[in-house]
């Protein structure tokens, strides 16, 4: 009978560059930084402050990108996985750790992988 709404922050969020792909508290979608230089990968989690994984997919310019630049972001369920799809680009997955809101990048090279908590 009793009910809250209340307005969701998404950081960096634009909604002329991505759609929101939801899994449980999960958010995912590409964003752009206040600069409006550069393309980010971002999984933000309901009731975190901060984005859960904020990776540079790639430089931005807005007025050379008039439609949507990322497609909407795939979730997968086993292993819980999250594929972005920046146009002109192949995709780009993560992994989300089980029973935690760490995300380990899926990377064939030996590159460290961008994780925030």
């Amino acid at each position: 009978m009793t009910g809250h709404i209340a307005a969701l922050k998404l950081p960096d969020y634009d909604p002329g560059v991505s759609q929101v792909s939801w899994f449980r508290d999960y958010a995912a979608y590409c964003g752009v930084t206040a600069s409006g230089k550069s393309l980010y990968a971002v999984v933000a989690q309901v009731a975190a402050r901060k984005p859960v994984l904020a990776k540079k997919l790639t430089g931005f310019n807005a007025e050379s990108h008039p439609d949507q630049v990322c497609g909407q972001p795939d979730w997968q369920r086993e292993p819980l996985r999250i594929t972005f799809h920046p146009a002109g680009a192949t995709g780009v997955s993560f992994d989300v750790a089980p029973g935690s809101a760490v995300l380990v990048e899926d990377a064939s090279d030996d590159s460290a992988p961008a994780v925030r908590q």
